[in-house]
């Protein structure tokens, strides 16, 4: 049974990606429906949001890419490791072919 931490932890964790998720795609939308308004000059409030809905597409390709990077290292060496050691993690008598003797 899980605790009522971990469940609102998760819980918080799942709202979270959907709205993030939520900002990504609306961003992207309103700069699709958006791209050839007919600008009002250098105060268009149009052109500004369309360059704020910019900054936070950048931002989450930006982090998603360090986190990709921070992570990948690290799966590779596990998955080297679990490669390497699966002799030693799987090792039995049987498969080592050692006679038990009474």
């Amino acid at each position: 049974m899980q605790s009522k931490a971990v469940k609102s932890m998760r819980i918080t964790a799942g709202l979270i990606t959907v709205l993030m998720l939520a900002i990504l795609l609306c961003s992207s939308l309103f700069i699709a429906i958006e791209s050839h308004h007919d600008c009002a000059g250098e105060d268009c409030s149009v052109c500004a949001m369309i360059e704020t809905c910019e900054n936070v597409l950048n931002r989450a390709v930006d982090s998603a890419s360090a986190g990709a990077a921070a992570i990948i290292p690290v799966v590779l060496s596990a998955l080297l490791f679990l490669t390497s050691a699966t002799d030693v993690l799987f090792a039995t008598p049987v498969s080592q072919k050692i006679r038990l003797n009474n």
